[in-house]
């Protein structure tokens, strides 16, 4: 990852220094497949969300949610574990840092196949064989989703991006995820009575 600093003792320390890149910068893996799911309204989210988790995600598979809040992050926890989906542990600011690392070793491990994140996520952790990233909404701007769905489909690996695009600033992202990427995203419908049994579940 070439930041600033990295970017500063590489003019102080090297002569004519070559860059190779396995995909220019600010640029989709090639080997990312990417799924959008269309939001229509808002307070279904939710529920869409743990219908695309119910088809998608998998035990032996390992999976990155991420979530805007602590604090929906914790709630989606709980959620998870009454659905009986795959095991997922927590990743977010309101735990201290051994709880932290319990939860990157157990996910790193693959005792828990689920990391159920905040952005602290997104960036520099490289963990090996993470199948598919799962964003519960669009991030405020395009480096952040390139951050968040750099977290698959690494050295030149295959892998999986589904996120859920409601309106305004998401459809918005979306068009410039659209614009960057090598391999045009794919819409992908939800059946409506998957929906209907997940927004039950979560009522009851």
């Amino acid at each position: 990852t070439m930041t600033e600093q990295v970017d500063a003792l590489v003019r102080l320390s090297l002569n004519r220094p070559v860059r190779l890149f396995l995909d220019p910068p600010g640029t989709i893996a090639r080997r990312l497949t990417q799924h959008f799911v269309r939001i229509r309204r808002e307070s279904d989210r939710l529920a869409v969300l743990l219908a695309v988790a119910r088809k998608v995600v998998q035990a032996d598979r390992k999976t990155i949610l991420f979530l805007p809040t602590k604090d929906l992050c914790h709630r989606v926890a709980l959620i998870w574990r009454i659905a009986g989906l795959p095991a997922a542990v927590e990743l977010h600011g309101a735990l201290d840092q051994p709880a932290r690392i319990d939860s990157l070793s157990r996910f790193r491990s693959g005792e828990a196949a689920v990391l159920i994140a905040t952005d602290v996520a997104a960036r520099g952790l490289d963990i090996p064989g993470v199948h598919l990233v799962l964003m519960h909404s669009m991030p405020p701007a395009f480096p952040q989703y390139l951050h968040r769905v750099g977290r698959t489909a690494r050295a030149g690996q295959n892998g999986l991006a589904v996120a859920l695009v409601g309106e305004g600033a998401d459809r918005r992202l979306l068009k410039t995820v659209v614009r960057n990427s090598a391999v045009p995203p794919r819409h992908r419908l939800v059946k409506p009575e998957s929906v209907r049994r997940a927004a039950a579940f979560l009522e009851e």
